[in-house]
């Protein structure tokens, strides 16, 4: 693989952020190396000076490595169908188990059990609950046939809640699908890498829409709602799948559950051109020039012969082939 290669399948940036992350993560490992042999070795001062040094590349490291390998997983994950997530109060809240449970093990105090007791109650009482939200969900979309980019397009959203004992509370619903059926890039990977690892990458990403959020469901009923969406530019979305998620009840974790869908093809027209008159407006000044075709007249029935410079489209095809000639509809 060439220089030239790589350009095209990494920015500028990307390799740049790459090759400080290197840099960072070598230069963490050698000061690391170099406080343990200054140890063995009996140089204290020199230890001290590459401990502090390793410290502040640990910062660098936290602060240039960490996000973007954090961002990546991040969109990883989202792609897989992982049950769910852990959110950044499930995190804190890891956290104080493991601090309480530490406390309570080195002294011993009751009261410390009894805190680390409520507290790992109340994370495995959220997690069972926000399982149950999503079980026996339905969901139906429906759109208008016509869509047009930058216009405000009404999407009803079904969801029925077959549960019989149990409502479903704070649930999200959203739609995933493609915007193309192979990567922009896809011919470029094909001749650049090797066919197994082309085959995985000419893969087009996952897009998700967030379709509405439905704050109850009752149980054994289905509710319906209209929220507008607007599409920024045209283009088609292959709907593959529906997306429900929650955080209920205590926000510890992001539940999600796959539900399947028919692939429908959603297309979406050119914006709107306002310098173009709608139907229905009719430019000053009309009705005093004459046009070169025929109108289409009052004749009774608003049927009539056929005449040059009638659009072909208002012919009136059974009636055509009941008389033998060309008969046109005038409405």
């Amino acid at each position: 693989m060439h220089l030239s290669d790589i350009k095209q399948l990494f920015s500028v940036r990307d390799i740049r952020n790459a090759a400080m992350g290197g840099v960072v993560v070598v230069g963490g490992l050698l000061l690391a190396g170099l406080t343990l042999v200054a140890h063995r070795t009996g140089q204290p001062r020199l230890a001290g000076i590459a401990a502090g040094l390793s410290l502040i590349f640990v910062l660098l490291i936290l602060i240039f490595v960490v996000p973007p390998l954090a961002r990546g997983a991040s969109r990883e994950a989202s792609q897989l169908n992982l049950p769910f997530d852990l959110t950044l109060g499930g995190a804190i809240m890891l956290a104080l188990i493991a601090i309480v449970g530490f406390s309570a093990w080195n002294t011993g105090n009751n009261l410390l059990f009894l805190v680390l007791s409520f507290l790992i109650a109340s994370i495995l009482v959220g997690f069972i609950a926000g399982r149950l939200t999503l079980k026996k969900l339905d969901v139906r979309m429906r759109f208008p046939e016509m869509i047009f980019a930058g216009e405000k397009t009404p999407v009803y959203v079904s969801v029925a809640n077959r549960k019989r004992l149990m409502a479903s509370n704070s649930v999200v619903v959203e739609v995933r699908g493609t915007e193309r059926e192979r990567s922009i890039a896809a011919d470029e990977l094909e001749q650049i890498l090797p066919s197994l690892i082309a085959k995985r990458l000419v893969k087009p990403p996952i897009v998700t829409r967030t379709l509405d959020y439905f704050v109850r469901l009752p149980r054994n009923s289905s509710v319906e709602s209209m929220s507008l969406h607007v599409f920024p530019r045209r283009g088609k979305f292959l709907i593959k799948d529906f997306e429900v998620t929650t955080k209920y009840p205590f926000s510890f974790f992001r539940h999600r559950r796959r539900l399947s869908a028919k692939e429908t093809e959603l297309v979406v027209l050119p914006k709107i051109d306002e310098q173009i008159p709608r139907l229905g407006t009719a430019p000053s000044g009309s009705g005093q020039m004459n046009l070169l075709r025929r109108g289409s007249g009052h004749e009774l029935l608003a049927l009539r012969d056929y005449h040059v410079n009638d659009d072909i489209r208002r012919v009136d095809w059974k009636s055509t082939a009941k008389v033998g000639d060309l008969i046109v509809l005038n409405s």
